[in-house]
């Protein structure tokens, strides 16, 4: 066995600290990783079935697949667009009407000033 350096207690700190912010929302964020976690298989599908396209249906001369294939294309869109859907409404990366307001309810500063990121000073 090793032995936890301080940079892993450090980690751990962190960890502790930051979990409990989570469980208030643990549902949406839970959610919005499987969504994400699929992505990369709605992906392969898709290039599975250009394979299945130029393989059997172009290069077999099977054209009564062509149907199918077409509505699978159109089943994998639907499909990205949903998971699209569902990562920018839990991730609040849809701006306003979903996501977190900034502080003082505008999206800009006003023009000719300098918005305030950091509005106390940080501590020494």
């Amino acid at each position: 066995m090793h032995a936890i350096g301080p940079r892993h207690r450090a980690n751990l700190a962190v960890y502790r600290r930051f979990v409990p912010l989570l469980k208030p929302s643990w549902l949406p964020l839970a959610v919005a990783l499987a969504a994400s976690a699929c992505t990369p298989l709605l992906f392969a599908a898709r290039i599975w079935l250009l394979k299945v396209l130029i393989d059997t249906v172009l290069r077999g001369q099977r054209p009564d697949l062509l149907v199918a294939l077409a509505g699978g294309f159109i089943a994998i869109a639907v499909a990205r667009s949903m998971l699209t859907y569902i990562e920018d409404k839990l991730s609040g990366a849809g701006g306003y009407p979903g996501g977190p307001r900034p502080a003082g309810g505008r999206l800009h500063a006003p023009a000719g000033t300098v918005p305030a990121i950091f509005p106390h000073p940080a501590p020494r």
